[in-house]
């Protein structure tokens, strides 16, 4: 041992350098008496009550650690022991210290590798734990979001669910919405379509029945007038009801195209110009260069149109009606405004609904009621928004456009 210690040694084990040998032993005969130490301070000493030998002079594995210093924990050594067998008795035993020191830096690095690999296994885990949960909650979420917008009758397309349980679970809830709508609302436009022809219908009967009958002759033709303009009404009413039905039942266009906005608005304002004049109200309009919409041009204009004769029959002779168009951000805005006294506060939650309508100021006949929501379906359609607002001088309708279709 003192041959081995005195030797010069280089290893390397794993990241340390190992230079000189660290292990000490001491002998003990049958009765624990220390015959031989390689610390050459132990001999003749009786280690009989130290757990090595205690245990290894009785056949049994060995071992203490101790430290020779109480107080400090780095002072440790580790003590293995084993019996020396003479034909079959054990006449001693051998033990083999080794401090706590020299197995530090194996251990730190031990702790060092053992951290970075729970690291990585952690990592692995939650890498693999959040994959399986998107896996399983992205098409729950969208699912979820879908059907809380069929409850705000949006409309909004199935979206994208894979090929699992969940999206057959969405192509049945998309058929049973259509089923479902579909059957409400024939019947809503049947009721609706019953009590909206009802007035038009009986005007045309009580003229038809007083001219069956011989009406004085000057009140002919103020039947058949009447008559023509319940034919017209009702006329109107179907039209536009059609219109608004068709429009209703799209889930998506169907036709996309990048909409110049500037040249719609632009062309309007000349179609009704003339029409403007001749009611003694001013028209202008407010329309800068190129600004581009995707979507269904028909629509669009329909729908613009709509807001342009809602000023019309709602403004006085001498009023003003002002068309602009202003791009904010991601969006683009068409708004109508025309002087007035503005909408009664009881009607402002009300203007999009079917078959609401006030009197108008100058004739004092009611719309159809239906441009307004034909109006606010076409903006929800191109993914924006339609609203009516008092301006305190009067009334502006806008439409609001994502100059992009969202995905």
């Amino acid at each position: 041992m003192e041959i081995a210690k005195e030797k010069d040694i280089s290893s390397r084990i794993f990241t340390s350098e190992k230079t000189n040998v660290d292990l000490n032993v001491y002998v003990v005969n049958d009765r624990g008496i220390v015959i031989y130490d390689s610390f050459g301070k132990y001999a003749g000493q009786d280690f009989s009550r130290w757990n090595d030998v205690y245990l290894s002079l009785q056949g049994k594995y060995g071992a203490r650690s101790t430290r020779t210093d109480k107080n400090d924990p780095s002072t440790s050594s580790f003590y293995v022991a084993a019996p020396i067998y003479y034909r079959n008795k054990i006449i001693g035993a051998v033990t083999v210290i080794k401090p706590k020191n020299s197995i530090s830096p194996f251990m730190e690095n031990a702790k060092i590798e053992i951290a970075k690999m729970a690291a990585l296994v952690l990592a692995m885990l939650l890498g693999t734990g959040f994959l399986i949960t998107f896996w399983f909650t992205r098409p729950i979420s969208a699912l979820t979001e879908y059907a809380e917008n069929l409850r705000l009758r949006k409309k909004v397309k199935l979206p994208s669910l894979g090929r699992s349980e969940i999206s057959i679970l969405g192509k049945s809830m998309e058929k049973m919405h259509i089923e479902l709508e579909g059957k409400k609302y024939v019947e809503e436009y049947i009721q609706t379509l019953t009590h909206e022809i009802k007035s038009p219908l009986s005007s045309i009967r009580a003229a038809s029945e007083l001219l069956e009958e011989g009406a004085p002759e000057n009140n002919i033709s103020r039947l058949h007038t009447g008559i023509q303009k319940g034919i017209e009404r009702i006329t109107e009413i179907t039209d536009r009801m059609l219109s608004l039905s068709l429009l209703e039942n799209q889930s998506e266009l169907s036709e996309i195209e990048n909409i110049n906005l500037s040249e719609l608005c632009l062309e309007l304002n000349e179609i009704y110009k003339n029409e403007a004049e001749s009611k003694n109200i001013s028209l202008a309009a407010e329309i800068p260069d190129n600004i581009f919409c995707p979507g269904d041009t028909f629509l669009l204009r329909q729908a613009v149109e709509n807001l342009i004769r809602n000023a019309l029959n709602f403004t006085e002779s001498g009023g003003f009606i002002k068309i602009s168009l202003l791009r904010i951000s991601a969006e683009a805005v068409i708004s109508v405004e025309n002087s007035g006294p503005g909408i009664p506060e009881y009607a402002l939650d009300h203007v999009f609904d079917k078959f609401f309508s006030l009197p108008g100021p100058v004739s004092g006949r009611r719309s159809s009621g239906l441009g307004l929501p034909f109006v606010k379906q076409t903006a929800e359609l191109h993914g924006g928004s339609a609203s009516v607002r008092n301006t305190g001088s009067g009334v502006i309708g806008s439409i609001t456009l994502p100059v992009k279709l969202k995905v």
